[in-house]
């Protein structure tokens, strides 16, 4: 409204009207922020208006003279372009109060997918890294259940070796494998008692028994 009453000025003669009028309306150079405006702004739009008519009744049921001394006051025919120009002025300060928050909404809009976007691709990046470790883990898993088997053996092994080194090993040759009936152990020991009646008395306990070699080939076969 600052803006309409410095128009007034520099016009001069016929603005004097409704610069007397914007004087005793109280809204000669009136701030965005006054009381209006701050009502406006707020959403109270009636009650802004309810106001500026009533102080606009009071000003022209005792409107004092104007200071020119030449000019008449503001008569009632004057109010209404001055409404219509203070309106107008209030429409455009709040449509563009309006089209800066839309601009900035949808800068917000704008920066929020971008980051959306982003985050969405890095969770894509972490799965993929996330099932490539699950895959190289699940091979270590399998290579050290391998390993874990190879050990049990060369430990089988092991004890065997140990074994063997441990004890005294007779080697009986020349033992043909139909004279075997039984279990090999049992005919190792016949054979001791045979060999030597002494022993008959005493218990043979044997570690191991087993053939040593190949068995020999049947008759006939190659």
């Amino acid at each position: 409204m600052s803006l309409l009453a410095d128009e007034a000025v520099r016009g001069g003669g016929s603005t004097a009207a409704p610069w007397c009028g914007l004087r005793q309306l109280g809204l000669d150079g009136a701030d965005p922020r006054g009381s209006f405006w701050e009502e406006a702004r707020a959403g109270h739009m009636s009650e802004a208006l309810d106001g500026l008519e009533r102080q606009m009744g009071r000003t022209q049921s005792g409107a004092p003279e104007v200071e020119s001394g030449d000019a008449a006051g503001p008569t009632e025919s004057d109010g209404a372009p001055l409404m219509r120009a203070f309106m107008e002025q209030l429409f455009r300060s709040l449509r563009e109060d309006f089209t800066t928050l839309k601009q900035e909404i949808v800068a917000d809009i704008k920066d929020l997918i971008r980051e959306v976007i982003d985050l969405g691709q890095h969770v894509d990046t972490i799965k993929q890294t996330h099932d490539a470790q699950e895959e190289e883990m699940d091979c270590h898993r399998r290579e050290l259940l391998n390993l874990q088997d190879k050990n049990q053996d060369l430990q089988y092994q092991i004890e065997d070796l140990e074994n063997k080194s441990r004890c005294s090993n007779i080697r009986i040759k020349g033992v043909p494998t139909q004279a075997v009936t039984g279990s090999l152990e049992d005919f190792v020991v016949r054979l001791f008692h045979h060999v030597a009646p002494a022993l008959k008395e005493q218990k043979i306990v044997l570690d191991r028994t087993h053939r040593a070699g190949r068995p020999a080939r049947a008759p006939g076969k190659a």
